[in-house]
């Protein structure tokens, strides 16, 4: 693998070391519990060490009242309660936050998880519990980042811009689903385009570690588990995986691959019709399907309707959603990435792998759409929506959807387009102005929504 922290990629440890500092920064600029549904995943933490009542806990600890302070613009922070918030002796018992059992589910929240425990053996205040949730989550992130940009053979520019949203700095140190998604999907990707490029052959110990990393991603977000498909981006020739005697490799890929996508498509479709009056997305899947014209309208509708919003919240879009990025910078952001997807050496990707990867794509923001569809009609309708099919006929448009759920697939979307070659030096220090500019306006947007 290469090495990052070298004198020829000066551009991207400089980008990483800005990023580091960047980070860190925002998780004591963006106050406790300003960000969405922090509350919710420590009661998911808590949940899954055997803690009751954690957030509550926590809550009643800290004097800090969150609700006062969200999508209130004319309400900023309490300089004065936010340091007595940094120094006041806890409230709780350790005895009553020491966990009990740990279950599976502790994946999903892993690095904040260690975090908070470690606040929390030491009887901090729970503005160091979080703040150190947070802290262990962004660190995560940073060195999955590493690992990524030196398993990453190509477009590191591009990856690093993707990496570097100011989205993914505030969503990644925070206490959510996202801190470990979005590091495990830039690894895998790093990895897929690893195999792709590298000198030696597929063996079973890179399937193993493909496996993995697939497996995490899917436990931690369903829909993301359609990744798993772009395996298909390795070239066929480079698979040598031995059974005994035997070898699988490209003969065998080649006669085996459609009748494998088929019976995939199929496992798919069975897991749809079985399962769909027992899980919600199974069957808000299955409705959208039987009902084709009503998903066609929710799905424009909602594009229409929400189209600035979806973009500014891909960019960046701080705190409970009340803090957006200017347009401006939204745009410049989008003609970076733009501009480096299209330049660079030249490629030459098969026109149908670049189809393949553009479908799987489009078909997956079909699938995280869809999964929205769940909290809007539990947030509109309620429980009692009747069947599937009518609940697509009782909501307007797709709620609660955000821009930053589509991050983890744009980078492959973006390295399969059409490549104009060029050999311009100053292309490489591109991210490193880019990472700077964000960092500066998003630190601004931030002081000037709670501090200033």
């Amino acid at each position: 693998m290469e090495k990052v922290f070298s004198k020829n990629n000066k551009p991207v440890w400089i980008g990483l070391i800005i990023i580091a500092f960047w980070g860190i920064l925002m998780s004591f600029m963006v106050p406790t519990w300003q960000t969405p549904d922090e509350s919710q995943h420590t009661i998911l933490i808590g949940d899954s060490l055997g803690i009751d009542d954690l957030f509550i806990t926590l809550n009643n600890d800290d004097d800090l009242d969150f609700t006062k302070i969200m999508y209130n613009y004319d309400e900023k922070v309490d300089v004065e309660e936010w340091q007595d918030s940094m120094t006041k002796e806890p409230s709780y018992d350790v005895s009553d936050v020491t966990p009990t059992t740990v279950s599976p589910s502790v994946i999903t929240h892993l690095p904040q998880t260690i975090g908070m425990l470690i606040g929390l053996e030491a009887h901090a205040p729970t503005f160091w519990v979080l703040t150190l949730g947070e802290l262990f989550s962004f660190a995560f992130y940073f060195v999955m980042l590493i690992l990524a940009l030196k398993l990453m053979p190509v477009q590191k520019e591009l990856f690093l811009v993707i990496a570097a949203l100011p989205m993914v700095i505030h969503q990644v140190g925070s206490i959510n689903y996202d801190s470990v998604l979005l590091p495990l999907c830039f690894l895998f990707i790093a990895y897929v385009f690893h195999l792709k490029h590298m000198q030696g052959n597929v063996k079973w110990k890179h399937i193993i570690v493909f496996l993995i990393l697939i497996a995490l991603i899917a436990y931690v977000k369903i829909p993301y588990a359609m990744m798993i498909f772009f395996i298909c981006l390795v070239p066929k020739e480079k698979f040598e995986l031995k059974i005994g005697k035997k070898v699988l490799g490209e003969k065998f890929i080649r006669t085996w691959r459609i009748p494998l996508l088929i019976a995939i498509v199929v496992l798919i479709v069975l897991a749809v019709m079985l399962l769909s009056d027992r899980i919600f997305y199974f069957g808000i899947i299955k409705a959208l399907f039987q009902e084709p014209g009503r998903a066609i309208y929710l799905y424009a509708n909602t594009i229409r309707s929400w189209a600035k919003f979806l973009l500014t919240s891909f960019v960046g879009y701080f705190g409970w959603l009340d803090a957006p990025l200017p347009i401006w910078f939204v745009l410049i952001s989008l003609l970076t990435m733009l501009f480096l997807a299209i330049t660079g050496p030249k490629t030459t990707e098969k026109w149908s792998t670049r189809i393949f990867v553009w479908i799987i794509v489009l078909i997956f923001g079909m699938f995280i759409i869809a999964s929205m569809i769940d909290f809007t009609v539990n947030q509109i309708v309620g429980p009692n929506f009747g069947s599937y099919n009518e609940a697509l006929y009782q909501i307007p448009f797709v709620g609660g959807l955000q821009g930053r759920y589509f991050i983890p697939f744009v980078p492959l979307a973006l390295y399969v387009l059409p490549k104009f070659k060029t050999d311009w030096k100053w292309r490489k220090w591109i991210p490193t102005v880019y990472i700077a500019l964000a960092m500066i306006v998003s630190i601004c947007v931030v002081y000037n929504r709670y501090w200033a």
